[in-house]
């Protein structure tokens, strides 16, 4: 008998610890002024795009002129874009340089704690991630991965791309085609973890 009542104390512990896991809000990244940002409380988005990027990443800087002209191109469309700094040493000053030298106006987040990175499957820098909204209002990721083919490999890379997946992705969302989740493998600087 104190054996089942033991199991049942166990069992209703458990559940209370997972009830205040499940109370505390998750963590979000932070903005350049230090506060958390939750970007999926854009009520006006149609769809969010998360670039992310790396200081240091030689492949990441020389995405940064296709990034501004993506969010150029299609911030008119409803699309809202973030640069996403998920490096573990980033501060802000280092992002605030890294804008000014790259001039680089995208909003930009600081992920240390991989709050993006995690939700969007990112695991190198430049890689991009895109989410939909759907019809209940919430967003869903259905594209992670490269944003074009132009890098095939370290020191490999073609002249132009062939292949604009990030493009035909947000194409197929703004004339009312939401795309199926794909992902497509990018090359870049791996998101450290530690």
């Amino acid at each position: 008998m104190s054996s089942k009542c033991e199991i049942i104390v166990l069992i209703l512990a458990a559940l209370a610890r997972q009830a205040c896991l499940w109370a505390d809000p998750p963590p979000f990244p932070l903005g350049l002024d230090g506060g958390e940002v939750d970007v999926f409380a854009d009520a006006e988005a149609r769809a969010l795009v998360c670039f992310f990027v790396e200081e240091n990443c030689p492949i990441s800087n020389r995405y940064v002129p296709r990034m501004k002209a993506l969010a150029s191109d299609w911030s008119q469309a409803g699309v809202t874009f973030y640069t996403v700094y998920p490096s573990m040493d980033t501060t802000s000053e280092s992002v605030r340089l890294h804008r000014k030298e790259y001039d680089l106006e995208i909003p930009a987040l600081i992920d240390r704690e991989h709050v993006l990175v995690s939700r969007s499957q990112a695991s190198v820098t430049p890689e991009c991630s895109v989410f939909a909204r759907k019809e209940n209002g919430e967003f869903e990721l259905v594209y992670h991965g490269r944003i074009d083919d132009q890098y095939l490999a370290f020191g490999k890379w073609r002249r132009a791309p062939l292949q604009h997946d990030l493009r035909d992705t947000l194409i197929d969302i703004c004339q009312g085609r939401p795309p199926a989740f794909r992902t497509e493998q990018a090359v870049g600087c791996y998101i450290s973890k530690d």
